[in-house]
C-alpha cells in the first residue's frame, strides 16, 4: 500500500526499447542506479517503468546499448504539477482545498454519545456546549478531564462519564446512577379517607382501623381507616394506614362540538435547500414564504462523501401553504365527531376503571352540539392522609 503512493508522489514512467541487446541496457540502468520494475518480454522489444528521476537517464543509457527509446506514458504528482501549472486557478484551488482539509482535521465536527437511557441524548449535548464542546471547536481546546469532571456537576443522574477524541469524532460515553429502591414510609402515622362518593364493594385493610365496611356509602373526604388504634391496654398508638377499598362512583364525561369549525388545509409544499458550512446557512434556491399562513418542516443531510470529511450539510425546508377553510356539520355529523371524542376521553380518563353502566345524552343548540355521558364506575378510592400529632390528644 505504501509503495504504490510513493510512486504516485514521485512520478513513474512507461517506457519500451527496441532492437539491439535489452540485457545490456537493463544492466546499465542497475548500475547507474535507475530502478525498473513491471519489466516483460515483447516481441523485438523491452517495457518496463521507472522513476521520474531515473527516466532523464534513459536516454543516455539507450544511446549506449543501441537501442531505440519510446515513452509511453508519464503518470504522478511531478508530471500533473507540471501540466498544471499554467492553470494557476486550479493549483490555488488544490491549495485551498488541502488547507480547509488540514484545519479540518484538527476540528470536532461529529459528537456520538452512549450509555444513556434516562437521560435524553440533547441534554447531554447541551451540557457539552456549555463546556465549549460543540461542532466546530478545536480539538486542541478541549481539555477532556476537566469537561468530565463538570459533566459530573452538571447532570446529577450521572455515576460516570468518558471523553475520547479521535480524528473528527468525539465519543461521549456515560453511565447513570442507580437509583434507589423507594422507601416506604411506616413511620408517619396516617388515616385513609375517600376521594370520591360512592358505595365500597371491597375492602382489604393491611394496617390501621377500619371505619366502614363494604356496602356502606360514603362520601367524598370521609375517614374509611384510621391511623389511631386503641392497644390492649387502653391506650392510643398511632400507626401509617395501608388498605385498599374499591368503590363504585358516579363520574360524567362532557363533549362539546362547534357546527361550524375552521381548520387549516394544505395547498401545496414549496421547498427551500441552503447549503450549511461551519455553522452558516447559503441559500441555494428558493425563498421562505412571507405571507399567509404555512407550516415548517426541516430535514439536515450531510453531503454524500463530503459529509464525511468536511461540515458541510444539506437544509432542506419543506413550507406547507395552508388555506384557511370553514366546515359546517349537521347535527347528525356533530353527534357522530362528539361520540368519538367521547371514546377518546374513556380510553384515557377511565381505562384502569370498570365501567358498571353509562347512560349518553345529546343537546343540540344554536351553534354547537353537546354530549353528556353519565357513568358508574368501579375504583379504588382510598386516598391517604396523614395524621397532625399535635391535634391528637
Amino acid at each position: 500500500m505504501l509503495l504504490p503512493l510513493l510512486r504516485l508522489l514521485r512520478g513513474s514512467v512507461l517506457f519500451e526499447v527496441q532492437g539491439g541487446y535489452p540485457e545490456r541496457f537493463i544492466n546499465l540502468c542497475g548500475k547507474c542506479g535507475v530502478p525498473l520494475w513491471n519489466g516483460r518480454r515483447l516481441e523485438g522489444a523491452f517495457q518496463a517503468r521507472t522513476t521520474a528521476a531515473g527516466a532523464k537517464r534513459l536516454p543516455e543509457l539507450a544511446r549506449k546499448s543501441g537501442l531505440l527509446l519510446a515513452i509511453h506514458r508519464r503518470q504522478g504528482l511531478p508530471y500533473w504539477l507540471e501540466r498544471s501549472r499554467r492553470r494557476a486557478g486550479l493549483l490555488a484551488g488544490a491549495a485551498i482545498a488541502g488547507a480547509v482539509l488540514t484545519l479540518s482535521s484538527t476540528m470536532i465536527w461529529n459528537i456520538q454519545v452512549t450509555g444513556n437511557h434516562r437521560l435524553s441524548t440533547e441534554e447531554i449535548l447541551s451540557a457539552l456546549q456549555e463546556l465549549g464542546v460543540h461542532r466546530g471547536t478545536f480539538r486542541e481546546r478541549v481539555d477532556v478531564r476537566n469537561v468530565e469532571r463538570q459533566m459530573m456537576l452538571r447532570l446529577e443522574d450521572l455515576s460516570w462519564v468518558a471523553v475520547n477524541l479521535k480524528g473528527s469524532t468525539a465519543s461521549i460515553r456515560v453511565r447513570e446512577r442507580v437509583l434507589p429502591p423507594e422507601i416506604l414510609d411506616v413511620t408517619t402515622p396516617s388515616n385513609i379517607v375517600s376521594s370520591s362518593a360512592g358505595y365500597i364493594t371491597a375492602m382489604d385493610v393491611y394496617e390501621g382501623q377500619a371505619v366502614v365496611d363494604v356496602g356502606d356509602a360514603v362520601a367524598e373526604g370521609e375517614l374509611l381507616v384510621s391511623g389511631i388504634m386503641e392497644d390492649g391496654n387502653g391506650k392510643n398508638r398511632t400507626v401509617r394506614s395501608r388498605a385498599k377499598i374499591t368503590a363504585r362512583v358516579e363520574d360524567t364525561l362532557a363533549v362539546t362540538i362547534p357546527l361550524t369549525q375552521t381548520d387549516f388545509l394544505c395547498q401545496k409544499v414549496e421547498t427551500r435547500r441552503s447549503l450549511v458550512l461551519w455553522g452558516h446557512s447559503f441559500s441555494l434556491d428558493g425563498a421562505a414564504p412571507s405571507e399567509g399562513r404555512w407550516k415548517r418542516e426541516a430535514v439536515i443531510e450531510p453531503v454524500p462523501l463530503l459529509g464525511n470529511l468536511f461540515p458541510v450539510y444539506i437544509l432542506r425546508e419543506n413550507y406547507l401553504i395552508l388555506e384557511e377553510r370553514q366546515t359546517t356539520y349537521s347535527p347528525l355529523e356533530a353527534m357522530e365527531l362528539a361520540l368519538e371524542e367521547l371514546t377518546r376521553q374513556e380510553e384515557k380518563k377511565l381505562a384502569s376503571q370498570e365501567i358498571i353502566r353509562r347512560e349518553v345524552t345529546g343537546q343540540e343548540l344554536e351553534d354547537r352540539f353537546l354530549l353528556f355521558a353519565d357513568y358508574l364506575v368501579e375504583r379504588e378510592i382510598g386516598e391517604e392522609k396523614e395524621i397532625l400529632l399535635k391535634n391528637v390528644e
